[in-house]
């Protein structure tokens, strides 16, 4: 056991000696995209004044200077729901929309999709929504977001907010 222990030890330090002698440097790894980016937004409670309608009639708006994260994989995270977004190496974006307590999902959901401002999909369903924009829809470059306005089965409104993403 103890010619193990010092067989291990002698590579590690002869391992370190090396590296640490060498002349010759040693090239950065490249950074992964990260798998799953978090951000504020998502599902939020609405207030009594919120008109519905004209939310679910026009893309969020954006600053013209924003930058915006990747539609990679993107997760809105709100006071009450998640906005998940992800987009496949076809180029076809996947979306879901689900309320923190699934005891909430239940209940009339109306859902606005748009790329750059363009409504591609909509939605008006009684069950947590999700689909895929295609890429002849969704094209490289552009925003991809979400207007969504829920009412559950206790009568409580829910909106959705800050979720566009650049598609890869």
């Amino acid at each position: 056991m103890k010619r193990i222990k010092l067989g291990v030890l002698s590579v590690v330090l002869s391992l370190f000696v090396l590296t640490a002698c060498s002349t010759t440097p040693v090239p950065e790894l490249a950074k992964p995209e990260p798998t799953n980016v978090v951000s504020a937004g998502g599902m939020v409670r609405a207030g009594k004044d919120f008109d519905a309608e004209a939310f679910l009639s026009a893309p969020p708006s954006l600053s013209s200077q924003a930058i915006l994260p990747s539609c990679r994989s993107i997760t809105y995270r709100g006071n009450s729901g998640t906005i998940s977004v992800q987009t496949s190496s076809a180029g076809t974006v996947a979306w879901g929309i689900y309320m923190n307590l699934f005891t909430e999902n239940p209940g009339r959901w109306t859902v606005s999709i748009f790329v750059n401002g363009r409504k591609v999909d909509g939605k008006v369903q009684f069950y947590a929504p999700h689909g895929s924009v295609s890429p002849r829809d969704a094209k490289r470059g552009g925003t991809f977001s979400v207007a969504s306005v829920h009412t559950s089965l206790a009568g409580i409104t829910y909106y959705s907010v800050q979720n566009a993403c650049r598609i890869p």
